[in-house]
């Protein structure tokens, strides 16, 4: 557990991003089986909305992840990978709000960006313990 114990705050934000993901999903599916309604918000609009609403949510954890990959950077701790990791991150907040809570294709665009965000943060968890792992196993 000490190995990821650091990256606690990216497990969370990514258990987070799951439930995320899994109402982006449920809102697509009903867009696609709903039938139009005249009055009130749509069933698909209200999951998507919750699905962006968690996704916020998440941001605070991934952003302070990449406050923990910049001083990996520093420390010269897999630095190329650190680095695009922190922008990925930091740029995930204006992406949110800018585009994730558009209608239309910027909703595919915000999806792809943080499914993105979720794929490189589990190489980040590889990596850190693959790190932890070989000091550990040189002492």
């Amino acid at each position: 557990m000490r190995e990821t114990s650091i990256k606690i705050h990216a497990i969370v934000a990514m258990a987070i991003s799951l439930v995320s993901f899994g109402l982006m999903i449920a809102s697509l599916v009903a867009m696609l089986t709903e039938m139009p309604t005249d009055d009130g918000v749509s069933r698909s609009f209200a999951l998507w909305f919750w699905g962006m609403i968690v996704a916020y949510f998440s941001l605070i954890f991934y952003f302070v992840d990449a406050v923990l990959s910049v001083i990996k950077i520093f420390r010269k701790i897999h630095p190329i990978f650190n680095s695009v990791l922190a922008v990925m991150l930091i740029g995930a907040i204006p992406m949110a709000l800018f585009v994730g809570g558009g209608l239309g294709i910027n909703i595919y665009i915000w999806n792809a960006y943080y499914l993105t965000i979720f794929i490189l943060e589990i190489v980040s968890i590889v990596k850190h313990v693959k790190l932890n792992s070989s000091k550990s196993n040189v002492i």
